[in-house]
């Protein structure tokens, strides 16, 4: 899943030296887990649009204007579902994640930190959880790559199921 979110990667938050980052969105699949919401958002939405206004007996409806405005609704419940479903805020989410690695790692009994170990986890999770309150964090760029994969989903719908439609086939978003 990583190759879809290179935005987030090529971070330079991303490589904080205890991988709070790749635990979370790596290992416990949140890339995957939202690739697949965004995917869903999207394909829900466009199929949507074109079953309820596209398929009655008058065209008012279908309107490249509508699909237009579909299509921004299903971008903004990406963006929100991403900021807050999967990233979440400081009390949830990456954060919580992150705060539960620490304390596993810090209790570790078979895997010891030393006393500079300990140090560099906390100062990595403090800084952590100061970057997502000022909003400094990868959150901007993961929730972005997630809208447009939403886009991407909703666009290649488009192209499939208007053909399918009384009156879709007159809707061309580009």
């Amino acid at each position: 899943m990583e190759f879809v979110y290179q935005l987030v990667i090529m971070s330079e938050k991303w490589l904080d030296e205890c991988g709070f980052h790749q635990h979370y969105f790596t290992e416990l699949n949140i890339f995957a887990y939202s690739l697949l919401a965004m995917l869903a958002i999207g394909v829900a939405a466009c199929v949507l649009f074109y079953l309820t206004c596209c398929n009655n007996e008058s065209n008012r409806m279908a309107t490249t204007l509508n699909c237009w405005i579909a299509l921004a609704v299903a971008l903004v419940v990406a963006f929100l579902v991403s900021k807050f479903a999967f990233f979440g805020g400081e009390e949830s989410g990456f954060v919580a994640s992150s705060e539960t690695l620490l304390n596993e790692r810090m209790e570790d009994p078979d895997n010891p930190l030393t006393d500079s170990e300990k140090e560099l986890w906390t100062r990595t999770y403090e800084n952590i959880k100061e970057d997502v309150s000022t909003g400094d964090d990868v959150e901007l760029m993961f929730d972005l790559t997630n809208v447009v994969l939403a886009l991407i989903a909703f666009c290649g719908t488009s192209f499939v199921v208007r053909r399918y439609t009384v009156h879709g086939s007159k809707i061309f978003l580009f």
